[in-house]
This record gives C-alpha cells, sequence and structure tokens, in this order.
C-alpha cells in the first residue's frame, strides 16, 4: 500500500544490499549502481558526479581507500565524499552491540546523501576528500558481516 516508505523496502526485497539499492535509485535520479567502481580493491557501490564532485556510497565498513592517490592532479574530478553505510549490528559510543531495523536507518542515510548533494551544489565541500561514517563502530574492524 506504501511502496515508498521505507518499511516496504525492508520487507520487500530478500536483503539488506536489495533494500538499500531499490531505496537509493527510488530517491535518487542519477545515481549510479549497474557498474561499481572498484578501487584498491573495494567496492564503491553506488555513485553520482555533481560538478566536480564524486559523491560515493559504500555498504562495507570495513573499506580503507587511498582517494588521494586515486584522484590527482590531472583528473577532472577534484573532490570526493564517501558516505559509509553499514546496514549490519556494529558497536556504538558507549560500547553497546546495537542493530536498528533497517527501516529505521535508511531515511538517515536519504537525508545524508540530500544534505551532502545540497553542499555540493553550494560548493561547500572545500576539502578534497571528505567520509562520512552512518552506523558504523568507533573502530571500524568491530563491525559484523
Amino acid at each position: 500500500m506504501y511502496p515508498d516508505d521505507p518499511l516496504s523496502f525492508q520487507s520487500k526485497y530478500k536483503t539488506k544490499e536489495q533494500a538499500v539499492c531499490a531505496f537509493i535509485q527510488s530517491r535518487f535520479d542519477g545515481v549510479v549502481h549497474s557498474a561499481p567502481l572498484y578501487i584498491s580493491g573495494v567496492r564503491i557501490d553506488y555513485y553520482i558526479v555533481v560538478a566536480n564532485t564524486m559523491l560515493c556510497i559504500i555498504t562495507n565498513p570495513h573499506c580503507r581507500i587511498n582517494f588521494e592517490e586515486l584522484f590527482g592532479k590531472n583528473s577532472a574530478i577534484t573532490r570526493v565524499i564517501v558516505i559509509v553505510f553499514n546496514y549490519n549490528k556494529y558497536v556504538n559510543e558507549r560500547g553497546h552491540n546495537v542493530n536498528p531495523m533497517l527501516y529505521m536507518r535508511l531515511p538517515i542515510l536519504e537525508e545524508e546523501i540530500a544534505k551532502q548533494m545540497e553542499r555540493i551544489v553550494a560548493k561547500q565541500n572545500l576539502e578534497p576528500v571528505e567520509i562520512v561514517w552512518l552506523f558504523t563502530s568507533v573502530n571500524p574492524s568491530t563491525n559484523s558481516q
């Protein structure tokens, strides 16, 4: 009955990865998922280039990428914003294992993507590389798969 509700995405798809993919594609035009990028052995699941900035969304919280090496001075892309989104359980700041339902996390992901796109359009992203961690452990090595 409510196809755009985040809870619908969680119950409609078999895996969290499929639900996240369908959710992002339903909310944002131009985000590429059909051909993920592999950089230094890490998969960038979703990306879009806006102006001279590449906005990347990664669903692997264990990623470690050297973006400075990838996007050199000769590249048309001079800035990168990476949103690392973890849909599995994680350890919060207090040291507790937490695992909020996916339908509670998806609106926060949507808000973050929209916020970063607005920053790009307003030319507020001044750093060459910015990384935003959503639902990840204080120590990323403790994220579970």
